[in-house]
């Protein structure tokens, strides 16, 4: 009966030994090791729609002056008045939508990524305006003794310019707290506008000096006199279909996973453009995405 019982605790410590040994680890538990953070993966290639609201602003105060210089060239003109800003600021809203594909790379928590984004879109404005303004004795002049040359300048321009096209190339960092996906991203911007403009020069100089005149007995009277010459310089425009313009791109945006391959995307950007034809160009845009993910 002894050796019964011994061989019955015997079987029955190896029977719950060999159970443990099958019972999943809990992680998390007090007592037990903690659990390893789960990431959703972000990483891979991804494409996607998006469509949005767009808002460009433009200034156009520069866009006469390389007109007028050219107008005025070699002339004792063209330094003080093609350093005149004509024209004004104008703002323009406008739909834009398009697509992007990029890819992930992901460590953990932390995501890198390069992504190229091409948004359609049409904003347009233009400016029209004019300055007067009286120049005595510019550099150059050079009045003979006596003489004062006053010039009387009127400078007219006009300017348009029409964005239909916006790529930019970035590069992203972002954080994956999950599903959610927060980022900021910064590139650089190549679009394409149509931009016109046109400048016109016209005004008078005024030569002002005195005569005097001897009259009998010796008396010298002065006589003031204004000889008026008419100037015409003339006038000079230009149009630039699909011209090609370029800047920087930043912004801030968030991808939240509805599937394993499937996103919504929520986006701000800004896009900066350098100088062309001496209007300013920015886009600021909001915009709304769905992607897919491989």
């Amino acid at each position: 009966m002894r050796s019964v019982g011994l061989c019955g605790l015997l079987l029955a410590a190896l029977g719950t030994t060999a159970f443990a040994a099958d019972m999943p680890v809990l992680r998390g538990s007090q007592g037990l090791m903690p659990s390893e953070p789960v990431y959703f993966r972000w990483e891979g290639v991804y494409i996607g729609g998006q469509g949005g609201y767009a808002s460009g602003g433009f200034d156009f105060g520069k866009a006469g002056s390389p007109l007028v210089g050219s107008i005025l060239r070699n002339s004792v003109l063209e330094a003080p008045v093609s350093s005149w800003e004509i024209l004004g600021k104008g703002s323009a809203p406008g739909a834009s939508y398009g697509g992007f594909i990029g890819y992930n790379f992901q460590w953990d928590d932390a995501v890198l990524g390069i992504e190229a984004n091409y948004s359609r879109t049409s904003l347009s404005v233009s400016s029209g305006g004019g300055l007067a303004r009286s120049i005595i004795n510019p550099t150059g002049s050079n009045p003979p003794s006596g003489h004062t040359y006053t010039y009387n300048v009127t400078a007219g321009a006009t300017a348009s310019a029409t964005v239909t096209d916006i790529a930019t190339f970035r590069g992203r960092g972002a954080w994956a707290a999950g599903p959610w996906m927060p980022y900021a991203f910064v590139g650089v911007a190549v679009g394409r506008a149509d931009i016109s403009r046109s400048a016109s020069i016209s005004g008078t100089r005024y030569d002002d000096y005195t005569v005097d005149t001897t009259l009998p007995g010796g008396t010298v009277v002065q006589t003031p006199v204004r000889d008026v010459y008419t100037l015409s310089p003339g006038s000079q425009g230009e149009s630039k279909p699909g011209q090609f313009i370029y800047g920087w791109t930043a912004g801030l945006g968030v991808d939240v996973a509805l599937t394993q391959n499937v996103f919504l995307r929520a986006e701000w950007e800004w896009v900066q453009f350098n100088s062309v034809a001496g209007i300013d160009i920015n886009i600021s845009t909001a915009r709304g995405a769905i992607g897919a993910k491989f």
